[in-house]
């Protein structure tokens, strides 16, 4: 049991507790720290008990009032019901002196722009949402929480009953107080009769039906996951089912504040939260996806420099595969910089498409030796398997040999030594960003290019110079066809192999240096030579 703690400096006894996490945001601190007052232990004690007690009750109460209400699935009636008592109150609040015209002439403006075709989605978005705090003051006297989906309705007829009370309301300022016929038609505001509570939808047994049925890419779930977790942590819930579109658009702001680039808060945020709530509305689990019409303008950035390696890049991280490797690193890490920049540049795959390799995916076709990139590996963009033919440079420089040398299994990770892999960031994928950072670490530093991808862009633009067909350099890479009919059949080894022989070898002189990792030193890389044919 907690005891009083004694301040070291004042010797005044304190009651201290921390916060469970939980109960963090509900509290606002880590720690409940509350002085005794007293230097007397004998005081201290049954002071620290009644401190105690209150912080639990406090604690208790806070717990209370943030669990969640059942949610309610209100009947039409009913949601016409409680827009006619927003109706009422915004009658009873104005209509003994509702001042001049005007007043309500330019309130009438805004009620349009709610249900108006001609307004932006946002708008009308913006311009119902300003009745929100009404229904839920409603709401909340009532003790009752609705959906997503009911909320969304409810807003929706709220707007226009406030639009027919902005019209009694201008009649009134006009000195017309007749009775407004149709209000009427909203029905009598009673308890709730045939109500429907909908389940909790908690996100983790929801996550795990989305992976079994949709099986999105390693890469794709974790990122989707933590995009899910992220938000439903800044709403405040586990429950996928009381996620509202207000919600996913403050949440969207908050990231904007946060100064998230606006290309990563579409493709990676707000994609994901789309897929996901896609997948739950057409399962049945909620009923609506609160992220459907929410969207994220991504303004066009200049483009500074062509997106593959120049070259002076080209041959700064070439000559450096050739560098003596630090034995503070894997030989498994060591031969991924040694072989992973010159497959990329030779082949124009995706980094994790070489890290990923096996001993197996090299072999030999009708004479020709080639890689074959398959999800069997590990990741492959489009879900698709193809063969890439060994440039000739590559088995000059003895990469057969090495793949001899590994056997049958991974080329660039050890099964054995892997450590922190998982499904969702695999050891390959790790091993990609590890060769990221050491192309980084050379002094390839430049923003606008990226330390892998580089490769694949530069591959594109020096298969055209050598004169490989656009089909065929696409084939070589995994791009999509062009057209319906360039996805029949396939194209043989050896007519690849034409084709990539047409690319001309980068001659480079290996620099002399040794990677000293951890001393800040990495020596001078002596590229040289002309890029010849």
């Amino acid at each position: 049991m907690a005891s009083p703690w004694k301040h070291p400096d004042t010797g005044i006894y304190y009651f201290r507790r921390g916060v469970p996490e939980a109960l963090r945001p509900l509290v606002g601190k880590r720690e409940e720290k509350v002085s005794l007052e007293t230097r007397d232990w004998r005081e201290a004690g049954p002071r620290h008990a009644v401190v105690a007690a209150e912080v639990s009750a406090r604690w208790e109460r806070l717990r209370q009032a943030a669990a969640p209400k059942p949610l309610v699935r209100l009947t039409h009636k009913e949601v016409v019901a409680l827009a006619g008592e927003v109706y009422r109150r915004r009658v009873a609040a104005h209509e003994a002196d509702p001042g001049g015209p005007d007043r309500w002439r330019d309130e009438l403006l805004m009620d349009g722009l709610s249900h108006s075709p001609k307004a932006r989605p946002v708008d009308r978005f913006l311009a119902r949402q300003l009745h929100r705090p009404a229904v839920e003051t409603i709401l909340a006297e009532r003790g009752i929480e609705v959906d997503a989906a009911g909320m969304a309705t409810l807003i929706r007829l709220a707007a226009e009953a406030v639009e027919q009370a902005d019209e009694r309301l201008l009649r009134a300022a006009q000195g017309d107080y007749s009775p407004d016929p149709r209000e009427a038609r909203f029905p009598p505001l009673g308890a709730p009769q045939a109500s429907l509570v909908s389940s909790c939808v908690p996100f983790e047994s929801a996550w795990e039906a989305y992976l079994a049925e949709r099986k999105p890419a390693a890469g794709t779930a974790k990122s989707y996951r933590g995009a899910m977790r992220n938000l439903l942590a800044f709403v405040g819930t586990d429950d996928i089912a009381r996620v509202t579109e207000a919600d996913v658009r403050r949440w969207k702001a908050h990231l904007i504040e946060r100064g998230l680039d606006p290309k990563t808060i579409k493709e990676s945020k707000l994609a994901a939260v789309k897929s996901f709530y896609g997948w739950a509305v057409h399962e049945k689990k909620v009923e609506a996806n609160p992220a459907a019409d929410v969207r994220m303008k991504v303004p066009k950035k200049p483009k500074l420099r062509e997106r593959e390696f120049n070259e002076q890049e080209q041959k700064l991280i070439l000559s450096a595969t050739f560098a003596q490797p630090s034995r503070l690193i894997s030989p498994e890490h060591a031969a991924a910089r040694r072989w992973v920049p010159w497959l990329c540049a030779y082949g124009g795959a995706r980094v994790n498409e070489m890290t990923q390799l096996r001993g197996q995916d090299i072999y030999e076709e009708d004479g020709v030796w080639v890689m074959r990139i398959t999800p069997e590996a590990g990741t492959v963009k489009t879900g698709v398997a193809r063969i890439v033919p060994l440039h000739p440079h590559l088995i000059e420089q003895g990469f057969l040999t090495f793949v001899r040398s590994r056997g049958k299994g991974p080329l660039f990770y050890s099964p054995a030594r892997q450590r922190g892999g998982s499904a969702e960031n695999p050891t390959y994928v790790r091993m990609g960003q590890k060769l990221a950072e050491w192309v980084r670490g050379l002094g390839v530093d430049d923003p606008n290019v990226d330390p892998n991808h580089g490769w694949r862009h530069l591959f594109k633009t020096r298969g055209r110079a050598a004169g490989i067909a656009s089909d065929k350099l696409d084939a070589l890479q995994g791009h999509a066809a062009g057209s319906v009919g360039a996805k029949y059949g396939s194209y043989p080894a050896k007519v690849l192999m034409q084709e990539i022989a047409k690319l001309p070898r980068f001659d480079v002189t290996p620099t002399q240096s040794t990677d000293r990792r951890r001393s800040g030193v990495r020596g001078v890389v002596q590229a040289a030579s002309q890029e010849t044919a």
